[in-house]
């Protein structure tokens, strides 16, 4: 993030909150949810859902970027994840939310225990390249071998407009459930 002096970086600063309920949660960021900080991050444990409370953070905050600390890979493929997350990756910059996505791709196609799903999905050789740039350390060419197909197969990403047009082309994909119980009140 630039500041007023041209050519000076100033470092992002933040929060991460983990506190024992949604409802605190959301009220710690909504407390600093100010000037002068950037970020609001949190994660998740067997008894909470990092993609909710990112959701609800984002929700009640106005000027926070918003991150997971964690978010288990375990029992989410590739294309739940970002499923999930894709309702947080709007950007009014849409390379810059692809380059998000990407990320996120990345980081979730690391593991080789998904391969057998990139194979199946066409995408085995955008795998194991992400596989050899994380071998190496290299961030960087891990986000750079998620292809576009990739992203917009597995994901959708881009300016508010963009994404609210691609979660209405792809509605086919998601499938729906009739409720088997009633609301509680």
């Amino acid at each position: 993030m630039r500041d007023a002096h041209p050519g000076h970086v100033r470092p992002t600063i933040g929060i991460s909150t983990f506190v024992p309920s949604l409802a605190t949660t959301v009220e710690v960021a909504r407390a600093t949810d100010r000037p002068g900080l950037d970020t609001a991050w949190t994660g998740e444990f067997n008894d909470r859902s990092a993609i909710v409370a990112l959701a609800e953070m984002a929700h009640h905050t106005s000027t926070y970027r918003i991150g997971s600390s964690i978010a288990y890979a375990v029992g989410r493929s590739p294309l739940v994840l970002a499923n999930e997350a894709r309702g947080l990756d709007v950007n009014d910059d849409e390379q810059l939310a692809r380059r998000e996505v990407a990320a996120q791709i990345a980081f979730y196609t690391a593991p080789r225990a998904y391969a057998p799903m990139l194979e199946a999905s066409g995408f085995a050789a955008e795998g194991e390249r992400v596989r050899a740039a994380f071998a190496d350390g290299d961030n960087e060419r891990m986000i750079a071998a998620v292809s576009d197909d990739m992203i917009d197969a597995i994901a959708i990403a881009g300016t508010p407009e963009q994404v609210r047009a691609g979660i209405e082309r792809r509605a086919g994909d998601f499938a729906t459930w009739p409720s088997t119980h009633r609301a509680s009140r």
